[in-house]
């Protein structure tokens, strides 16, 4: 009995440990995030500003208004917000924003997420049987890796992305033990990653799994492959079902949007991750430059990566050597080969299996930017580095030393590369130049040799203490304690000094409390158009006549200032551009006309499309517009369609026209005036043509409830210039009339001479099966957990214990009265 009661005690402390470490993770984190945390700084790269941000927005507004945000007006002419993806309407994190203003929600939901990564990471990392040290040291290079701290600019990946230690945690903590306790727990972390908002992610991880639930099945020679599948089948099923609410309007989604169609190639297989840049995993190929408008100051390429870093610091450089010279064969051919496949796809139009896969395999037709398949490779490279780098301990005072020994040879071979670019930059030059494949301006490329010089002496500075820490450690010239905790001082200092600035940090309220180019909405609703630079009128990109010294936070604020789509949500702004992955059908059908026209005609039919104002960073000649005002600050032009139709309107004439190309050709065309005359996809019994006097005013204009009065004298149409789509329904005085689509893109309806309430309603009926689904698979799950314990017997507490995975530290910290109680029966 003493015995036992010691392996308690050592238990208990083995988690006051662990929960030390976690502690010491903890405020790791929360340096790397100190500006965001207590500097009241978020992210402000790429989409953040103009479509995450707006997204969050709308969800705050809904939230704070007591209703489900299932559509937003102020979005490609009307938007159903909670069918996509990347909004995580029900992630549960995001309640975060019904109680907190804005940018304080988002600097907190990022920090929760810092922290959902490094303790899911530490704790399978001790699930795996690492010592602490090297258990932190995979949180750290998880957490702060170049690869995660990229996916801050894509919001909805990245809450996806930190999920992946906690699904491969509970995924094996089930495969080792079938209850259903471990069940409900792995598919309650399934779904937080599912809502988390990137499907692709999610899909990386659920193949990963698999990976991991054969290997494993392997070690504990029980479990066969197809009896994996089953289970993953199963608890996926389980997801979807917990789901639906969420998946079946984003499936309605998908069939109204191009994705029913396949992606062309081109953008299919843009942003392939470069072979060249694999030397980032360990180099510094780039520096962060908030004094340059894109925040960043590449060594070697031309454009901005995916990924804008995938480094993984000095660690893994030893690691993957230790790897290869200690491991078995078997082993270095299983990682290799999964590496290897997964660095080819992230390659994509660099390598002719992607060209070869997207023209017979459809999967890979229905998804961009192969670079973010990068996300498994990074995951395969810290399981290499641990691994490596756990070998060490097991080896003899030999090989010890001749592991150090060729160590010491790639250090030396780097050093003398050193010399040659130190003492011969010219060699450097031509590198550049032939990389950028552009001739650079002087100041330009000697900042560039400055900088490559820079870096690879940090680098060498880095290994070499690395590798003096090895030497002394390993020939016990220090302690065993001092050696793990100077380990994890280099790793953390490494990985933080490298990529730090890649979260990309400035203060939010000047980006988007500065002056703007129109001060508020008009009291009569309308939208907003951003004119590009090039031949696209989508907003893909933007072009501003700046400086390249411009800092990155006031190419931000411009952005801000002159609304750019979807900037101007946070002031009311309406817009007709639609940026969303899941870009509406009908919209990219304007596109393609619309890119085909002439520039007056384009402003015609923007006109028609309820457009009144214009932004444009390059001035316009064209009929139909008159400048407003120009801004030579930014410098941008500020135009108005002279010719706009209201956002509610009557007319009294009416044809059939279901070919949308013809459709927008007549909006387009200067022979038919939208305010009078109304194409919609009906027959019509007869002509209606008439010039009776009419009336139409909003009452009453929310999300999901719109409220007109229409006035009319003899028999017409009232359109409502907001986009058509399934769910949305028209009541004429109480009474549910035929909603018809009008001009292609609006809603309309019939209505008699007099005076009329019309009342457009959104009633999402996907929505209402997915809410059935998800609460009947809810209440199912909940009636067989309360059943299973009811049945289950008082002296199965032990079962319960065992049961508990490894994250419940506090639970056994606590709860050590109940472990003495159960010391009879382990006895």
């Amino acid at each position: 009995m003493p015995s036992l009661r010691m392996n308690v005690s050592r238990d208990i402390r083995s988690q006051v440990f662990d929960f030390g470490a976690i502690v010491i993770l903890i405020s790791c984190v929360s340096w790397f995030a100190r500006d965001m945390v207590w500097g009241a700084r978020v992210p402000f790269f790429r989409d953040l500003g103009t479509y995450f941000y707006p997204l969050r927005f709308a969800l705050a507004e809904a939230f704070k208004n007591g209703e489900l945000p299932l559509w937003n007006r102020h979005f490609a002419m009307g938007f159903p917000v909670l069918a996509d993806f990347q909004a995580g309407v029900f992630y549960p994190p995001h309640l975060l924003l019904s109680v907190l203003t804005l940018f304080q929600a988002i600097r907190w939901i990022y920090f929760f997420h810092y922290l959902v990564a490094v303790i899911g990471s530490y704790l399978l990392c001790r699930h795996w049987s690492h010592p602490r040290h090297q258990a932190i040291i995979g949180a750290l290079l998880f957490t702060l890796g170049g690869t995660t701290v990229s996916l801050i600019n894509l919001l909805n990946h990245f809450q996806s992305a930190v999920w992946l230690p906690w699904t491969v945690l509970l995924w094996e903590r089930f495969l080792i033990r079938n209850s259903w306790r471990n069940f409900v727990l792995m598919v309650a972390i399934f779904l937080m990653q599912f809502l988390a908002g990137s499907p692709e992610i999610y899909a990386m991880t659920t193949g990963l799994l698999v990976v991991d639930g054969v290997f494993l099945g392997g070690r504990e020679g029980s479990v066969g492959p197809w009896k994996i599948l089953a289970w993953l089948a199963v608890a996926n099923i389980a997801v979807a079902a917990l789901a639906a609410v969420q998946l079946l309007p984003a499936f309605e989604l998908i069939c109204q949007s191009r994705r029913q169609e396949s992606i062309p190639y081109q953008e299919a297989a843009n942003w392939s991750l470069k072979p060249w840049s694999l030397v980032n995993l360990i180099f510094l190929d780039k520096r962060v430059d908030m004094g340059q408008g894109d925040g960043t100051r590449l060594f070697f390429d031309r454009d901005l990566p995916f990924l804008v870093s995938h480094y993984l610091g000095v660690i893994f450089f030893f690691g993957v050597i230790c790897w290869l010279y200690t491991r078995s064969l078997k082993e270095k051919a299983l990682l290799g080969m999964l590496i290897g496949v997964s660095l080819v796809m992230a390659f994509g139009a660099f390598t002719p299996v992607y060209p070869f896969l997207y023209q017979h395999v459809s999967v890979f037709r229905t998804f961009r930017y192969p670079e973010k398949l990068f996300f498994l490779t990074q995951a395969f490279l810290i399981v290499v580095t641990l691994r490596g780098i756990s070998s060490i301990q097991k080896l003899d005072s030999y090989h010890i030393n001749r592991l150090l020994r060729t160590i010491g040879y790639f250090l030396g071979g780097l050093f003398l590369l050193y010399l040659v670019l130190r003492f011969n930059p010219t060699l450097l030059l031509k590198f550049i130049n032939w990389q950028k494949s552009i001739v650079l301006p002087m100041d330009w490329t000697l900042d560039n040799i400055a900088s490559v010089l820079v870096s690879l002496e940090r680098q060498l500075v880095l290994m070499v203490a690395l590798f003096i820490l090895f030497v002394v450690g390993k020939r016990g010239y220090i302690r065993e304690f001092l050696f793990n905790c100077l380990l994890v001082i280099i790793v953390f200092i490494d990985l933080s000094w490298a990529n730090e600035g890649f979260q990309y940090l400035i203060k939010a309220e000047p980006v988007v409390s500065g002056p703007n180019v129109l001060k508020a909405p008009d009291s009569d609703p309308n939208r907003i158009f951003y004119y590009p630079s090039g031949k696209n009128l989508h907003a893909g990109a933007f072009v501003i006549a700046r400086p390249a010294s411009t800092p990155f936070g006031e190419i931000s604020s411009i952005v801000t200032s002159n609304l750019l789509p979807n900037a101007g949500v946070y002031y009311g702004f309406d817009y007709l551009q639609d940026i969303n992955a899941l870009a509406k059908e009908s919209y990219l059908q304007f596109l393609r006309f619309a890119n085909q026209i002439e520039p007056e005609k384009q402003f015609r039919l923007l006109g028609a499309l309820n457009v009144k104002y214009v932004v444009s960073f390059r001035p316009l000649e064209a009929q139909g517009i008159t400048l407003v005002r120009h801004f030579s600050q930014f410098p941008s032009w500020l135009y108005k369609i002279d010719q706009v139709v209201p956002r509610a309107y009557v007319v009294h004439k009416a044809r059939e026209e279901r070919n949308y190309h013809k459709t927008l050709e007549a909006l387009s065309d200067g022979q038919f005036d939208p305010t009078t005359e109304v194409l919609v996809d009906i027959p019509l019994p007869k002509s209606l043509s008439n010039d009776a006097p009419t009336d139409a005013k909003i009452l009453k204009y929310g999300n999901q409830d719109v409220l007109i009065r229409a006035v009319s004298r003899e028999p017409g149409f009232l359109v409502f210039a907001d986009s058509l789509y399934p769910g949305w329904h028209v009541y004429v005085d109480g009474k549910e009339e035929q909603l018809l689509r009008a001009n292609y893109f609006f809603r309309a309806v019939q209505i008699t001479p007099g005076e009329h309430t019309v009342e457009f309603q959104y009633d999402p009926y996907w929505f209402k099966v997915g809410e059935f689904v998800s609460c009947g698979a809810l209440i199912i799950l909940a009636i067989i957990s309360l059943l299973l314990f009811l049945k289950s017997p008082r002296h199965a507490l032990n079962d319960w214990d065992q049961a508990c995975f490894s994250g419940s530290i506090f639970w056994r910290i606590t709860n050590r009265r109940w472990r003495r109680r159960l010391s009879p029966l382990r006895s």
